[in-house]
């Protein structure tokens, strides 16, 4: 039997079919950890399919919550840096050179 739809992603050869990524969609929008190439969710997003409005809308949720998250994300290297700064100041450890220099790097990228 055919898959009514199947997500590929050329670079990384990941494949789904709409069964095995509409169970996986709903818990990664609860929050689950589930990692699943942009190209393939741009594709079941894209997919015109009536019977792909519920994953689409799945999708669109995932993407508002991780979008929070990554702006929170230069807050969170911020506060590391100060944190760093002022323990550098009492003393000089490798630790807070290391977390300097990383958040530092993230802060730039």
């Amino acid at each position: 039997m055919r898959p009514v739809f199947a997500g590929t992603s050329a670079r990384s050869g990941y494949t789904s079919t709409r069964p095995r990524f509409s169970t996986c969609t709903p818990r990664r929008a609860a929050g689950a950890k589930n990692q699943v190439p942009k190209a393939v969710d741009a594709a079941f997003a894209r997919a015109t399919d009536a019977a792909l409005t519920e994953l689409r809308a799945s999708i669109r949720g995932f993407e508002i919550i991780h979008g929070a998250v990554l702006e929170q994300e230069p807050f969170r290297q911020r506060t590391r840096l100060a944190e760093a700064e002022r323990t550098r100041h009492r003393k000089v450890t490798k630790a807070a050179l290391q977390s300097q220099r990383i958040a530092s790097a993230k802060i730039a990228s």
